[in-house]
This record gives structure tokens, sequence and C-alpha cells, in this order.
């Protein structure tokens, strides 16, 4: 007999050895913050408002409008604040007056406007307009002088020329 060889195999499995992946991340940190006090010292201004007194002088007008029929214009100025309304004196006859006239106005706010008017006296009729100027908080400044043009109603179109020299005082306590 024949003996038989048989070869036998034998296989075995093995898994392969586990592969370690290793990322690294690498996180820019921002650089360290540094914080630093610092104590600033401010003045607080106190507001030029309420003003406590405020002084408009009329000075004169000059080159009026001529509205009469016979002769020229009898031209008086009405200035206006809030409830508050005071007058010049008329002058006769012309048509470029001088007044040199003080109206003093109180607790004048920021935001308030105060209305120059002026008028013709007329006699037997309507005194006639013959310009406006209206001063707010940009024309407010202590001591100033300006010639200010005169100029029609709100809403209206009214023929007007001439201008009207105004002063201005402030006093805020």
């Amino acid at each position: 007999m024949m003996q038989q060889l048989y070869t036998q195999t034998t296989t075995t499995y093995a898994p392969p050895p586990p592969q370690v992946t290793t990322t690294t991340y690498t996180v820019q940190q921002p650089p360290p913050q540094v914080i630093t006090t610092q104590t600033v010292q401010t003045e607080t201004k106190r507001s030029k408002y309420p003003i406590h007194r405020l002084v408009i002088t009329v000075v004169r007008c000059r080159r009026l409008a001529k509205k009469d029929a016979f002769s020229k214009s009898d031209p008086y100025v009405v200035l206006m604040h809030n409830q508050v309304r005071v007058k010049t004196t008329f002058i006769k006859n012309t048509q470029n007056p001088v007044y040199n006239q003080d109206f003093e106005f109180r607790g004048v706010l920021e935001h308030d406007e105060i209305v120059i008017n002026v008028f013709d006296k007329d006699t037997f009729s309507k005194d006639t307009f013959l310009g406006e100027i209206r001063l707010n908080k940009n024309d407010f400044v202590n001591g100033a002088e300006s010639w200010y043009p005169l100029q029609s109603r709100q809403g209206r179109y009214d023929r007007v020329h001439g201008d009207i020299l105004i002063r201005l005082s402030l006093n805020y306590s």
C-alpha cells in the first residue's frame, strides 16, 4: 500500500495590527489681551439754555418799503416770544427809522424762536406789514449786532424790502 502523503497546510488569519492615526491641530490663540484702565477727567459744560435773560435792542431799520399813498411809512417794530408781545414806538414819515429801544425776554429755551415784525402804522385802516425776521438759537450770540434782511411771512408772498439792525445781549445767571 502505498502511503499517501498528505500535507496539511493550516492558514491562520490574524487581523492587521491596528493603525493609530494621530492628528495634531494647532489652534492659534489670540495674543493675551492687556486691559488698561485709564481715568479721564472731563469737564461737563453747562448748557447755554435756558437763557435767563435775553435783551434785544432794536437799533434801527433802513430802506423800508413806502406803503402810504401820500407820505412815507410810519414804521414800528413788534417782537414776539411765546405769549409775550412788545413793540417800539412808531416814527412818523420815514423809511429809515432809528429806535434804540431795549426789550427783555426771560427763560429763552434752545428751540424757541423770536419773531420780529415791522409794520406801517395806519390811522384809518389795518396796519400794513413791512417785513419780518425770525431769530433762533443760531442767532443768539452775546453782544452780536447784525443787519437782518426783512422777509415775507411764512406761507405768504409779501412784497417786502429793507433791513433791520438788532443787537443781542445774553445773561445766563
